[in-house]
Formats: structure tokens, C-alpha cells, sequence
């Protein structure tokens, strides 16, 4: 979500929303997993994320790195979750 060749989150929710609008409703369980998996900076989502993000880039601040992934992917889930159903 952060690192895309389309252009970070909101590029994906719009990607997400013209591929898959029609079908969002038989992921919200996916949703929701995600979204716990990232819910707060130290969840496990994050840490991952700043883990291998510091192995490629050393120069990368790990609580910053966890802190915009979670951020990234409450913004990606907050918006699928609200996209209406068509």
C-alpha cells in the first residue's frame, strides 16, 4: 500500500474499488482481519512490515515504519468498509 507503482493507499482503494466494487461484501471478513492484524503500530502486521522495510532500507526509522503501516491499512480497510455495496 505504501510502496505501489500505482501510487500509495488511496491509488489502491481506487483500484481495489473499479476491479472488485461488485464483490466487496464476500471480503469484509478479510477486512476485518486485516485491519486487527494492524490496529495499532506494535501488532504483528506493523512489525512485520518495519522488520523487512529496515532489512531493505536501514536508514528507516522502525517505529515510523510500523506507525505508517498501520495507518496505511486502516485507511485502505476504513474506505473499502464504507465503499457502497453495488
Amino acid at each position: 500500500l505504501l510502496h505501489t507503482d500505482a501510487g500509495g493507499v488511496q491509488a489502491a482503494i481506487d483500484r481495489v474499488l473499479q476491479e472488485f466494487g461488485d464483490q466487496l461484501a464476500s471480503i469484509h471478513t478479510t477486512l476485518l482481519d486485516l485491519r486487527a492484524n494492524f490496529a495499532v503500530a506494535t501488532a504483528q502486521g506493523p512489525e512485520a512490515y518495519a522488520g523487512q522495510i529496515t532489512l531493505d532500507h536501514p536508514d528507516e526509522e522502525p517505529a515510523a515504519a510500523a506507525t505508517d503501516a498501520q495507518l496505511a491499512v486502516t485507511q485502505f480497510c476504513e474506505a473499502l468498509q464504507a465503499a457502497p455495496v453495488t
